[in-house]
């Protein structure tokens, strides 16, 4: 919600609903763009798989990622496609989110990678909508 307010958006209020949601896309182990909600994904691995992870620690490097400072350059700079990430944090008309984390390191994958979901209601960065929704 900092990010937010630093482009005039109103914070965003915790959904146990979206956090569902987001709960059964983390389990899935996949990326899974679907549904309807905008949504944020962000895995993540160590090199020792018994490894559990500091899932505070880890929420905010998945944060720090989504609104990377090449990220917001490119938000300022009015860039569609380099600012989408940033555009979907500081969409105005987004209320509600849910997050979670896996709940078990994906074992069925290369890297036993966890992941890490934040789901958005309404989603944002709908093109025909910038004008309203985005500032600088």
């Amino acid at each position: 919600n900092s990010i937010r307010a630093r482009y005039s958006a109103t914070p965003l209020q915790w959904s146990a609903e979206i956090a569902q949601v987001a709960l059964r896309k983390s389990n899935g182990c996949i990326l899974d763009h679907s549904g309807v909600y905008g949504e944020k994904a962000y895995a993540f691995w160590f090199g020792v798989p018994e490894t559990k992870p500091d899932f505070p620690a880890q929420a905010r490097s998945a944060f720090d990622a989504w609104v990377a400072e090449d990220e917001r350059q490119a938000y300022l700079a009015g860039d569609l496609l380099g600012g989408r990430t940033l555009y979907a944090d500081c969409w105005k008309a987004s209320r509600l989110m849910g997050c979670a984390f896996s709940t078990i390191r994906c074992k069925n994958t290369r890297n036993q990678e966890w992941w890490f979901y934040c789901d958005i209601d309404p989603a944002g960065n709908v093109i025909e909508e910038y004008e309203g929704n985005v500032s600088t």
